[in-house]
């Protein structure tokens, strides 16, 4: 592994505060912008086209991911030994969006999700559903510098969303802006 060359040599407060306020070798966690390319099925009526755009999101998570292993116990002495038999991805992927006066975001959401079924309205329920191909889409989350360049991309494929988290009004919180949250599935991801 490389080393940081950022990397403090002391680990005194003034140096760590001088090395991370200066150092242009950090990501900052406001630095991103995000990416949907949905499926061609989504209808239209809304203002969001089905087609790549960008959209302004205040909070995401980059994905995870985690290996299953095989607890070999047949070994004649010592501790089990893990064998790795596949990759797993987290199930879950959320994004928080600041909701447009016209609520075009939300409409766009709900789209997708209706296009999931086939012949069905916002208040019918169908077990009868699209091809898994043409409900999926792809995520990009694009990490920035300093002069927005991208650093890094992290590419969602086969994505689509599983549930809008309910949005909350609250007159305690009069200047703060109305967000959604949408809770994502996706099959697998790649870091460019």
């Amino acid at each position: 592994m490389p080393n940081n060359p950022q990397s403090p040599q002391k680990s005194d407060i003034t140096t760590l505060i001088t090395a991370f306020s200066t150092a242009s070798g950090f990501q900052k966690s406001n630095r991103f912008r995000i990416n949907i390319l949905p499926p061609t099925s989504i209808p239209g009526g809304t203002q969001i086209t089905p087609k790549a755009f960008t959209v302004f999101a205040s909070n995401i998570q980059t994905p995870s991911q985690s290996i299953i292993f095989y607890e070999d116990t047949m070994s004649p002495s010592g501790p089990p030994i893990s064998i790795p038999i596949r990759r797993n991805y987290d199930d879950r992927y959320i994004i928080e969006f600041i909701v447009d006066k016209k609520w075009n975001i939300r409409s766009f959401f709900d789209s997708w999700m209706n296009a999931l079924f086939l012949n069905t309205g916002p208040n019918e329920n169908s077990t009868r559903v699209q091809y898994f191909t043409d409900i999926v889409g792809t995520l990009e989350i694009e990490a920035l510098d300093q002069n927005d360049n991208v650093a890094k991309t992290i590419t969602l494929y086969d994505a689509y969303p599983k549930q809008i988290i309910p949005t909350q009004f609250s007159n305690d919180t009069p200047n703060q802006y109305l967000t959604l949250i949408v809770d994502m599935m996706y099959r697998y991801y790649t870091i460019t």
